[in-house]
């Protein structure tokens, strides 16, 4: 026998002597009452595991919750915050094609400057592109 058994086998003994007295007669009804005694208990315990597990799994639910309705209340400030500088790029974006929209004027400005402010008014189109924003343009 290996010291594993062994050890197994005194902890039986030791378990048993202390449930069934040695003292004979009452000794059956003893070990019962003691041992009704550790199923009830036992019972006790695992219906407040489930209790605790249940508890645990609604917590984690809730936490779950939270971070979703956090992330999206996230996303809904940041919308609302974005929205009333993509109003006034978007103005913006109006007085350039309101420029573009007068040939003749447009035509008289300097070829380098012309093509400076078409260039700036590209990177604006590309920003509000980005943004979700796509300007019809006069141009």
């Amino acid at each position: 026998m290996n010291p594993e058994e062994e050890k197994e086998i005194k902890v039986e003994e030791t378990a048993d002597a202390e449930i069934v007295p040695e003292d004979g007669e009452g000794a059956v009804e003893t070990a019962t009452a003691k041992l009704k005694k550790l199923r009830e208990e036992l019972k006790q315990c695992q219906t407040e595991k489930q209790d605790y597990l249940a508890m645990a799994q609604r917590l984690k639910a809730d936490y779950l919750n939270l971070q979703r309705e956090a992330a999206s209340a996230k996303d809904e400030l940041i919308k609302f915050a974005t929205e009333p500088l993509l109003r006034q790029i978007l103005e913006l974006a109006d007085s350039f094609e309101l420029a573009f929209s007068n040939h003749a004027a447009w035509q008289s400005v300097d070829a380098n400057w012309r093509t400076g402010v078409e260039y700036i008014y590209a990177k604006l189109q590309n920003i509000l592109e980005q943004s979700g924003l796509k300007d019809s343009g006069v141009r």
